[in-house]
């Protein structure tokens, strides 16, 4: 918790997910690094922790824009495929269909697509089949 005070002198629940953070052993830098990144920063928090529930919400704002966030569809892809890589089907489905589409600014991969939808419609997600 001390590290966390450091870091930030912000709300406790900032301050308690932080030196979780750092507990479970996520790097200083990147704690860091999440805190000076504009966005939703307890759900990024989250995500980085293996909440991928958190990390299909972060991709969210980020696909979205959401506020004086401004729309940023590769960290968008990037908080997708965090939650893919947990099994998760929205993660699976939203980082499908912006490499299907090419959006914002993220290479165009039909192939790669394909595979996240498939993996997703196994899984159970009718919007993906």
């Amino acid at each position: 918790y001390r590290r966390a005070l450091q870091l930030f002198t912000g709300s406790v629940l900032l301050i308690c997910l932080l030196a979780s953070a750092i507990y479970v052993g996520i790097e200083v830098w990147r704690v860091r690094q999440l805190m000076y990144t504009p966005g939703p920063i307890l759900a990024q928090i989250a995500g980085a922790m293996g909440y991928s529930d958190a990390a299909v919400e972060a991709g969210l704002v980020f696909y979205t824009g959401h506020g004086v966030i401004p729309k940023n569809s590769t960290q968008a892809l990037a908080w997708f495929l965090l939650a893919a890589d947990r099994q998760d089907v929205r993660g699976l489905r939203m980082a499908a269909t912006i490499l299907f589409k090419g959006e914002g600014g993220v290479e165009k991969d039909t192939i790669r697509a394909s595979k996240l939808f498939y993996r997703a419609a196994a899984m159970g997600d009718h919007f993906s089949q």
